[in-house]
């Protein structure tokens, strides 16, 4: 399984990539966490875009992740996916960004999908390619 899971609410203001949660951000991911704890994952590995909140957001979560700099929110998809595949091994979760969470829910599942801030989403299938994984459950707080 991999969960995709959009990071928090972040302050404004900028460099972007090195925003951080806002309170109301931080709660987003609380909530969150309630989901992705009934999910029974079993010793998930944990990924995030470099950029602060995603970060954030998977420590948040419970996780120590590797960062995966093709994941940022101007990533293409394909490439991506690329970066994605090579580390897909049992249970991942990945704390990223719009609009390319979207992006992959749709390309892998076919799927359309809203992605508000703190949003998760569960998908099952032993290949990150187009249509060969299947939504299994979301969760937005």
């Amino acid at each position: 399984m991999i969960v995709l899971i959009r990071h928090g609410h972040a302050e404004p203001g900028g460099p972007d990539a090195q925003r951080a949660l806002s309170d109301s951000g931080r709660a987003e991911v609380m909530a969150t966490a309630g989901w992705l704890d009934g999910l029974n994952l079993d010793k998930p590995r944990w990924f995030s875009s470099p950029y602060l909140r995603a970060q954030q957001t998977a420590r948040l979560l419970g996780g120590m992740p590797e960062l995966v700099r093709q994941v940022t929110p101007d990533t293409a998809s394909s490439d991506a996916e690329k970066a994605l595949s090579a580390r897909y091994a049992g249970d991942t979760i990945v704390c990223f960004h719009q609009p390319l969470l979207a992006s992959l829910v749709f390309r892998w599942t076919g799927d359309a999908v809203a992605v508000p801030t703190g949003a998760g989403f569960c998908l099952s299938g032993d290949l990150l390619a187009p249509g060969w994984m299947t939504l299994q459950d979301t969760f937005a707080p």
